[in-house]
C-alpha cells in the first residue's frame, strides 16, 4: 500500500475533527431538550409558520403552548434553539458548547456572546443563555466570559446574558425557574 492509500484509508476509518466536533456538540443540545422534555415542553425544528407575524406583531397562528424550537434562523444565523412561550411571548434564543478537551471553542465564546447580544437586541429578546458543558474550556477564559456578562448584566437594562457552567443540575434548576416563573435570567425573587 502507498502512502496515500493508507492516508485514504485512514480518513474513512478515523472520525475527522469536525466530525468529531459536531458530535461533541450534540452532548450538550441533548442533555438540554432532554431536561426540556421532562417538563413537558414540546421540542420541534424551526419551520416557517414560527416566523410569521402580523404588521402589529402579532403571530399570525396564534398558540398558547410552550416549545423549545431546533435551529430557529434569526437575522439569517441559526442558534441552537429558541424557547418560546407562546402565551406569554416570552422568547429565549439558547446557543450550547461543548468542549471536551482544550481547543478553540474558548476563542468563539465571545464571539458568540456578542451574536447572541446582537439577536437579542434586534428581535427585542429580554435575555440569552449560553450553556457550556464538558471540561475542556480554559477557566481563565470562562471567568473573562462570565465578567463580560455580569458587566451586560449590569450596564444595559435592555438584555440580559445567562452563562450556564457544565449543565447538570445547574441547567436542570435555571429551566425549571424558566418554566416555572417565566424567569429567563434569574432575577425573579422566589416566593417563600
Amino acid at each position: 500500500m502507498t502512502e496515500d492509500e493508507d492516508d485514504d484509508l485512514l480518513s474513512r476509518i478515523l472520525p475527522s475533527q469536525a466530525e468529531r466536533a459536531g458530535r461533541s456538540g450534540m452532548v450538550g443540545e441533548s442533555l438540554l431538550e432532554a431536561i426540556f422534555n421532562s417538563f413537558g415542553i414540546r421540542i420541534v425544528n424551526d419551520n416557517p409558520e414560527y416566523h410569521m407575524y402580523f404588521a402589529n406583531g402579532a403571530d399570525f397562528f396564534p398558540r398558547k403552548e410552550r416549545m423549545l424550537i431546533r435551529k430557529h434562523q434569526v437575522l439569517g444565523q441559526r442558534i441552537d434553539f429558541l424557547y418560546k412561550d407562546f402565551a406569554t411571548g416570552l422568547s429565549l434564543p439558547i446557543e450550547c458548547i461543548n468542549q471536551m478537551g482544550s481547543g478553540t471553542t474558548d476563542q468563539k465564546l465571545s464571539f458568540t456572546i456578542e451574536e447572541l447580544l446582537k439577536i437579542c437586541s434586534h428581535k427585542k429578546f429580554p435575555a440569552f443563555w449560553l450553556v457550556l458543558t464538558g471540561d475542556g474550556f480554559s477557566p481563565r477564559v470562562t471567568q473573562a466570559m462570565n465578567t463580560k456578562v455580569a458587566k451586560l448584566n449590569r450596564n444595559q437594562n435592555e438584555v440580559r446574558g445567562r452563562i450556564i457552567f457544565n449543565a447538570g443540575t445547574l441547567l436542570q434548576r435555571a429551566i425549571e425557574r424558566l418554566i416555572e416563573q417565566n424567569d429567563p435570567d434569574g432575577s425573579v425573587e422566589r416566593q417563600p
